[in-house]
């Protein structure tokens, strides 16, 4: 059986994906910073960074939530979770090179705290179903946020402020038993004192 990407790789590619956005995006807009695009844009630059990572895998995007379950082995007779939202559909979802599902991603950015926890209780929920016999193993949260400076605040301290408090939030929103595990970009500051972060928050059913 081939060896599988590591976790702590998947992790790392969608900071750098988020990071390689902003990047991108402020070059070829001539200033402009990422939020400023549709998420979509950095979702693409996450799913090529996840592809570049040696090893078997496949990565979808905007694949459907009732699908994956599905195909992961996470269905069940009865009412399903509200929390799931199974008409929707997962940013992106990592595929073990066998076909199964792995991991589903959500990319979220300059959204509030509350939009990001609708996806965390999906995650969860998802990764609840069944999951003894469900191949999906974790769910990771890909955010971007950006500050200029504000009165009571420099740039810098608003994009940790906040980044700090969404983890917090996050931790105090999942199940007991779930691993949450963020991993954050260093802050990066332009001469006018604006700053934005990515970070990226993994989520695991233990």
């Amino acid at each position: 059986m081939p060896k599988q990407v590591p976790r702590k790789a998947i992790v790392d590619a969608v900071v750098l994906g988020i990071s390689n956005a902003q990047y991108d995006y402020e070059k070829l807009s001539g200033g402009d910073w990422v939020w400023m695009a549709a998420e979509y844009w950095i979702t693409t630059y996450v799913a090529k960074e996840i592809e570049k990572i040696p090893g078997k895998k496949l990565v979808t995007i905007e694949s459907s939530v009732k699908k994956t379950i599905k195909d992961a082995g996470g269905s069940r007779v009865g009412r399903p979770a509200g929390a799931a939202r199974l008409g929707g559909r997962f940013d992106l979802v990592l595929w073990y090179a066998s076909g199964y599902p792995r991991a589903v991603i959500e990319i979220k950015s300059q959204s509030s705290i509350d939009a990001v926890l609708k996806d965390v209780d999906r995650i969860q929920s998802v990764l609840k179903r069944r999951s003894s016999l469900s191949t999906l193993k974790f769910g990771i949260i890909g955010y971007y946020f950006s500050s200029r400076p504000l009165k009571t605040k420099s740039g810098k301290e608003k994009v940790t402020s906040q980044i700090e408090a969404l983890i917090r939030e996050v931790k105090g929103r999942v199940y007991t038993g779930t691993k949450v595990v963020p991993t954050i970009s260093s802050i990066q500051v332009e001469e006018s004192g604006d700053a934005w972060a990515a970070c990226a928050i993994l989520i695991v059913v233990v």
